[in-house]
């Protein structure tokens, strides 16, 4: 004959429910404890690259933005040389992927636009656009100045076309009057009359107050 069972009560239940899952953690982590430790190192090691790179990131910022304000003082002081040439050529072999090199590559095309050398300002204003990166002001001017290199060597249907693709590529920036007016000048030459007295009308109707507008106006008095 069979023993009769014991009652589980519940209290005895839950311990039992309790020691089971002990148990199925105690065998996990002999058996995983090798990969979580591991998994661990990982996390740690990643949190150390990372913090190294931030780290060095802003090192290298700091140093090429030290380098070049020798050059930018030189530039704004209008020394338009062969040692300000070579120096921003250093920052952007030694800094291209910071802010400053960026800079550098921008005010190295200008240099050239400055000495006349329309060819070499153009490239490098390709350049700045294609390999480097800046903000929309620094792009329109970009553009701006790809298209003054064009309406220099009286290349009036690139130029024309430069100065729209600046103004409408970039519409919020304060240069849009700049670009409608180098737009202007171009279509004046090539004797479009009415697609100049379109850009300047523009520039009368939503940018009255600027420098460009009254440019503007003895433009379209002659048109």
């Amino acid at each position: 004959m069979l023993a009769p069972r014991k009652k589980l009560y519940k209290k005895q239940l839950k311990e039992d429910k309790i020691i089971t899952t002990i148990n199925k953690v105690t065998v996990f982590f002999q058996n995983e404890w090798q990969k979580l430790l591991s998994g661990a190192v990982v996390v740690l090691l990643i949190i150390f690259v990372f913090t190294w790179v931030q780290k060095s990131s802003l090192e290298r910022e700091a140093n090429a933005t030290s380098e070049l304000y020798v050059y930018e003082d030189r530039y704004m002081n209008e020394i338009y040389d062969d040692q300000l040439i070579a120096g921003l050529n250093t920052i952007i072999e030694r800094y291209k992927d910071t802010d400053a090199g960026n800079r550098a590559a921008f005010l190295l095309a200008n240099t050239f636009f400055h000495l006349g050398n329309y060819e070499q300002a153009e490239m490098q204003f390709n350049t700045f656009l294609n390999e480097h990166d800046g903000d929309d002001f620094m792009k329109c001017s970009a553009l701006n100045g790809i298209a003054a290199t064009f309406e220099q060597r009286e290349m009036y249907n690139q130029s024309a076309e430069k100065y729209n693709e600046a103004a409408n590529r970039y519409p919020n920036t304060f240069l849009v009057p700049e670009s409608l007016l180098g737009a202007a000048r171009s279509y004046e030459k090539l004797g479009q009359l009415e697609e100049a007295r379109t850009r300047c009308e523009r520039i009368l109707s939503d940018f009255p107050d600027t420098p460009q507008a009254e440019e503007a106006e003895v433009i379209k008095a002659r048109l």
